[in-house]
């Protein structure tokens, strides 16, 4: 933090719990009451996340957890879905810890302030302490090799180098795709358009009818937040001012929440945020250290 206050997040809840403690006195209580309070809930809510939300099993979860059997009204843990991530880590003396809790939350596009993100915060503690953050040995490049491959493997074709100017629909139906080049590839039964919605409707299907209404939604569509990537390739790994960040794959570097939920808004009025927060993705780090685990 720019205060000169450093934390790491551990892998396991004894480790975190000793951090919060050694970042603040009465932190580690702190955090074992924020997880108990959610541990109960933990199995249904994670089951959650593989069921189809509006099938009769999914319904049944979610009555259970909005619900106190045999008492009026809402339980506990609904009222814990209205919360917010800074209300959640109020109860932290330690500034840096507040922090390296609450902002996690907007990797699932939430933020600190927002109603619905407190719920995100032991959540997603919980997600990271079980299952980390894998990256390819080799660099993220591994990932999108791996996912190219799939594709190839069912015979698919990946072609680059190549703009597709228009989506071309027949009767209702989208039929074909056109590139700037002149191509035109058919389709045998759909077609997939990863892309944003003025992109599609106001030039993909610039030929195509498309209803005045979502035409119109189309032109007042809005990008959200998003992030600038720096690739630096340096001469020697960073020195950090806290030795354990040398085993840190990706150190955070803030002011604090105030200033992280500040950055946010900034960003959010098209304005460039006064104090961001920036992560240092060390990946040749983590490279290194778990081929000496490998070999130990």
């Amino acid at each position: 933090m720019e205060d000169g206050q450093t934390g790491v997040f551990a892998r396991s809840f004894e480790d975190l719990a000793v951090e919060a403690e050694r970042l603040a006195p009465g932190d580690g209580a702190a955090l074992a009451r924020m997880f108990e309070e959610f541990n109960s809930h933990a199995g249904d809510v994670f089951s959650l996340f593989n069921m189809d939300l509006s099938s009769s099993q999914a319904s049944e979860i979610l009555n259970k957890l909005l619900h106190d059997k045999g008492r009026p009204g809402y339980s506990a843990f609904a009222a814990s879905v209205l919360s917010t991530a800074r209300n959640v880590v109020s109860s932290f003396q330690s500034s840096a810890l507040r922090s390296m809790l609450a902002s996690w939350v907007t990797h699932l596009g939430r933020t600190p302030d927002e109603i619905g993100s407190g719920i995100w915060v032991p959540l997603t503690a919980m997600a990271l302490m079980g299952g980390g953050m894998p990256i390819p040995e080799g660099g993220s490049e591994k990932l999108a090799q791996a996912l190219s491959q799939l594709i190839q493997d069912q015979g698919g074709t990946i072609l680059t180098q190549r703009k597709a100017q228009r989506i071309v629909v027949k009767n209702g139906r989208a039929v074909s795709v056109r590139t700037s080049e002149g191509e035109e590839f058919q389709a045998k039964q759909s077609i997939v358009a990863s892309t944003s919605p003025n992109h599609l409707y106001l030039s993909l299907l610039a030929d195509a009818e498309v209803s005045p209404r979502l035409f119109s939604q189309a032109k007042q569509f809005r990008y959200g937040r998003g992030c600038v990537q720096i690739h630096l390739a340096l001469s020697e790994p960073p020195r950090w001012p806290d030795s354990r960040f040398t085993k840190v794959g990706q150190p955070h570097l803030t002011d604090g929440l105030d200033g992280f939920t500040q950055a946010i808004v900034q960003g959010m009025s098209d304005l460039l945020p006064a104090k961001p927060t920036f992560t240092v993705d060390c990946l040749q780090i983590l490279i290194r250290l778990a081929r000496l685990q490998v070999r130990q």
